[in-house]
């Protein structure tokens, strides 16, 4: 009970502009777990997945992209396609 009044507390005193971090935090980790997911499942070397791996989870955002970009699959600038 006291964790769900201290939440309620913090909920309101972050105000409108809280709610749009919290969106976009989620949406970024929503990205870094397929793309995680995404590399665990391709078909290349555990060396090239464990690097990967860690470049999402030391950078998230940024890693996140260069894989989008530059990844496992050959799959650059896929606007291309």
């Amino acid at each position: 009970m006291c964790n769900y009044i201290f939440l309620v507390r913090f909920m309101s005193a972050k105000g409108s502009d809280g709610m749009f971090y919290d969106l976009i935090g989620i949406i970024e980790l929503l990205l870094v777990i397929w793309a995680l997911i995404a590399i665990l499942q391709s078909g290349v070397q555990p060396v090239e997945k464990l690097i990967w791996v860690i470049i999402i989870l030391v950078i998230p955002l940024i890693g996140f992209l260069l894989w989008y970009l530059m990844g496992p699959g050959n799959k650059a600038f896929p606007l291309g396609r």
